[in-house]
């Protein structure tokens, strides 16, 4: 693999991104009218309350007070040979020193995991796609006290998606 995916990093940037907007502090489920943002060949409908952000790792980042969805997009020319989305989800584990079980939930290749900052722990659900010519890691992250509560949304969101 010639490029290393850095979850970490991405996460110590987000929070001081995001606490100064001050997202992740409500775990009210929005009934916001659905709102559809695309961006270099991602597309997703999330709601209203989400404003697309900026960072320089990600290909596309939108937070809301509450939430906050990172979508990755990586070459797969980068990679050797042609990986499952199980192997690649791996990738992403080991280059990140997670640990955490992958499994298959409502037809995605997907993994939970948490990160702590501060005395807040952040938790965030992770899913793994793939394109014709790239793999796409697509995290929806929200404070770990509302993850359980979050899940559903996140879920039903990611069924949205199209790459």
């Amino acid at each position: 693999m010639k490029r290393k995916i850095s979850i970490v990093a991405l996460l110590c940037l987000l929070i001081l991104v995001l606490t100064g907007c001050g997202a992740f502090s409500s775990g009210e489920a929005s009934t916001a009218p659905p709102k559809t943002f695309t961006k270099d060949g991602f597309t997703i409908t999330l709601t209203e309350d989400f404003e697309e952000s900026e960072v320089e790792t990600q290909t596309a980042v939108y937070q809301s007070q509450n939430s906050v969805v990172l979508a990755l997009k990586e070459d797969a020319s980068q990679f050797d040979g042609d990986l499952t989305l199980t192997q690649y989800a791996e990738l992403v584990l080991s280059n990140n020193d997670l640990s955490s079980p992958i499994e298959e939930k409502e037809g995605f290749t997907c993994f939970t995991y948490e990160k702590k900052s501060g005395f807040t722990t952040y938790a965030y659900l992770a899913i793994v796609q793939k394109s014709e010519d790239a793999y796409w890691l697509i995290q929806f992250g929200c404070n770990a006290r509302h993850f359980d509560t979050q899940m559903n949304a996140f879920l039903e969101w990611a069924k949205t998606i199209e790459i």
